[in-house]
């Protein structure tokens, strides 16, 4: 589930170069919440320690092809 929400995200910032990266880090930020929220709802024998090492996971990489992208604009 992470991981498809970082690729959606991944698409939407390919796609909208124009939005802030400021609301887009945000943005993902809040969709890796829910996500966790969901998991945790429907898979509670998974330690919610390791749910949220990926969620912050994929918060730096989100971050690392934030910055790439921005590179790549100037």
């Amino acid at each position: 589930m992470v991981v498809a929400g970082i690729l959606a995200l991944q698409t939407l910032q390919l796609t909208h170069l124009l939005v802030p990266h400021q609301f887009l880090v945000v943005g993902g930020v809040l969709g890796i919440l829910m996500e966790q929220i969901l998991v945790v709802m429907l898979l509670p024998p998974v330690p919610v320690a390791v749910l949220d090492v990926v969620g912050l996971l994929a918060v730096l990489a989100q971050q690392v092809l934030l910055s790439l992208n921005t590179k790549r604009l100037i």
